[in-house]
């Protein structure tokens, strides 16, 4: 998982130097231009629905600049989760998440909604 550098200053993340930088990619393959990862954190993120329900874990992000993206998950994220996605009805089901996460309920669904209220918030990050 992938945090941008930006997003990390702006809420004042502990972040944790890497023995050894790591290069990067995007991804459309060309190098990033804000050169290898050399920094960490670790943050319990919370991903909620406007009903409450959430997922929640503690996970380590590599922190580099991904653009205007906040965080990206990534497909080995994706690969742990195995959400059950129905494209036709834009939902997106968490229901065989890793013994690590906590669910408010043995399945969390998140739909798109038409109000101004985003679908999904992504909270509790620590310093």
């Amino acid at each position: 998982m992938i945090i941008n550098t930006a997003f990390a200053k702006k809420h004042a993340l502990t972040l944790r130097t890497l023995k050894q930088p790591l290069p990067v990619k995007n991804v459309d393959g060309s190098s990033n231009k804000a050169g290898p990862i050399r920094f960490t954190t670790i943050q319990t993120i919370r991903i909620q629905t406007p009903d409450r329900h959430y997922h929640q874990e503690r996970s380590e992000f590599y922190v580099t600049d991904v653009g205007t993206h906040d965080i990206i998950l990534g497909t080995d994220w994706l690969k742990a989760h195995n959400p059950e996605l129905d494209w036709m009805t834009s939902r997106l089901s968490f229901s065989r998440c890793p013994p690590s996460c906590t669910l408010t309920s043995p399945t969390m669904t998140l739909t798109t909604t038409r109000s101004l209220k985003p679908a999904m918030y992504i909270s509790s990050l620590e310093p």
